[in-house]
């Protein structure tokens, strides 16, 4: 979720853009409907729709991840599966990005489209293997979600180059410039509108607003756990202006 301009290098300079490349996100009872970016669609199509590598040992994106595509929206659904999120995007808008990311890769590997109504048998197979990486199960998954829906208030008004988020044993969380760790924290462990975790070594030292960061290029990691268990590693690397 590391997004950028489809045309711009990882490693240039890059506008700031909202969290994660969403506008907003808003949570219903029966879906998750946000709003990305119009200059990161592309990118969005491109990481989060399913790819099978031609030899079929690995599946990008989200395996088994169908877009029913109306006029004004995108339905993503994983058939069989529950939940479902809304991409507030025009039709029109949405084939463009799609013709923008898969023109990148082989059309053969995006299964999506020749198979939109259910998973082919190499992304069953891959989730079979894989299942205990992806399903966070009840708790975690309203963790990941509490998460993203707060996005933008870890956000505030300040100048971030970019927002990641991964999963490696934890949840990984980082960003370059803006808030400083103990911002962030603050604002996720809100007591009335924060996550329910807490900070996992109330000693850790944070190293944002210190002068001398002795080469640092990270601050150190700063670990939240859930109630259920599950960790979240903030990792805030300094933003360093061109003189």
């Amino acid at each position: 979720m590391d997004y950028h301009p489809w045309d711009v290098p990882l490693n240039s300079e890059r506008p700031s853009y909202p969290p994660f490349g969403f506008r907003y996100v808003v949570p219903l009872s029966d879906e998750f409907q946000l709003e990305v970016h119009p200059d990161l669609l592309p990118d969005f199509v491109g990481q989060v729709m399913p790819g099978v590598e031609t030899d079929g040992t690995e599946v990008r994106g989200v395996v088994g991840l169908r877009a029913e595509v109306h006029a004004k929206h995108v339905l993503l659904t994983r058939p069989g599966l529950p939940g479902r999120i809304k991409v507030l995007v025009r039709s029109s808008v949405w084939e463009a990005a799609v013709a923008l990311a898969i023109d990148d890769v082989n059309r053969d590997m995006a299964v999506w489209i020749d198979h939109p109504d259910e998973w082919t048998s190499k992304e069953v197979h891959f989730q079979e293997l894989n299942k205990d990486l992806f399903d966070l199960g009840v708790s975690g998954n309203s963790f990941m979600s509490g998460l993203i829906r707060r996005c933008h208030a870890i956000y505030g008004d300040q100048h971030v180059h970019y927002w990641s988020l991964w999963i490696d044993r934890d949840i990984q969380l980082e960003w370059r410039g803006g808030p400083t760790h103990n911002v962030v924290i603050e604002r996720l462990l809100h007591p009335d509108f924060g996550l329910n975790a807490s900070l996992e070594d109330q000693s850790r030292r944070c190293y944002c607003e210190e002068s001398d960061r002795s080469g640092r290029d990270y601050c150190y990691r700063i670990a939240i756990t859930s109630s259920s268990g599950l960790g979240l590693a903030l990792r805030r690397q300094p933003l360093r202006f061109k003189p």
